[in-house]
């Protein structure tokens, strides 16, 4: 597992060196929606997986203190770099999430975008329940992961993974969701928006697919 991470680690490291902001700076229309519809500016919120930080920015810079944590050293360096530029409220921690230490009921939203899907079994299962004892009681949650629908999932069930993979991130995917498997993760709680549909993606690489499901949800009291 260690090894594994540090070799995911250094891929990201390179892209994000490689680009300004790889993944591009739009954080998703859902996530946006949500966000402009309510008053953050007393939240504080804590952005797993945050990369180079677009939601973390986007968060801030409408008011929220956030903490951003991702494995990239180069992706936190130049969140940090950025933020202390814009003056921005985000702090940046550099950590491994697989074992990372989860506060309890302290953030007002959690964000984790593209994050569950690049875990194994064991990773997923620790990070899920890391969100939900780290949310306050009534906060919320958002995230994404990339589903069977989505072309990087048929093609590695060919054994053409190397051959067809569009993007150079698509080789660090973990897990595919079934229909209705992230619903499922956070069913204990009230889930206020869910959709799974397909997407191109022009943000990075050759223009391509996916298949997609987002959530937003509220943690139960």
């Amino acid at each position: 597992m260690t090894n594994r991470i540090g070799d995911k680690a250094q891929l990201f490291d390179a892209l994000y060196t490689s680009n300004d902001m790889y993944f591009g700076r739009e954080a998703r229309p859902e996530f946006s929606r949500l966000i402009d519809t309510i008053d953050i500016r007393c939240f504080h919120s804590l952005d797993l997986g945050c990369g180079q930080g677009r939601y973390a920015i986007y968060l801030a810079e409408r008011g929220s203190a956030v903490h951003a944590v991702d494995f990239s050293s180069v992706g936190i360096e130049k969140l940090s770099l950025y933020a202390k530029t814009q003056q921005l409220n985000i702090s940046t921690e550099h950590a491994d999430l697989t074992n990372y230490q989860f506060p309890i009921g302290e953030y007002d939203l959690v964000v984790f975008a593209t994050v569950l899907d690049h875990l194994d079994f064991d990773g997923r299962q620790h990070v899920i329940r890391g969100i939900t004892s780290s949310l306050k009681p009534g906060a919320l949650f958002y995230g994404n992961v990339f589903t069977k629908e989505d072309p990087g999932f048929i093609s590695k069930s060919k054994g053409l993974w190397q051959q067809e993979c569009v993007s150079a991130a698509g080789i660090a995917i973990e897990h595919y969701f079934d229909s209705n498997e992230l619903w499922n993760c956070f069913s204990p709680h009230e889930i206020l928006d869910y959709k799974e549909f397909k997407e191109e993606d022009c943000s990075h690489g050759t223009d391509h697919w996916h298949g997609w499901a987002y959530i937003i949800g509220r943690k139960v009291e």
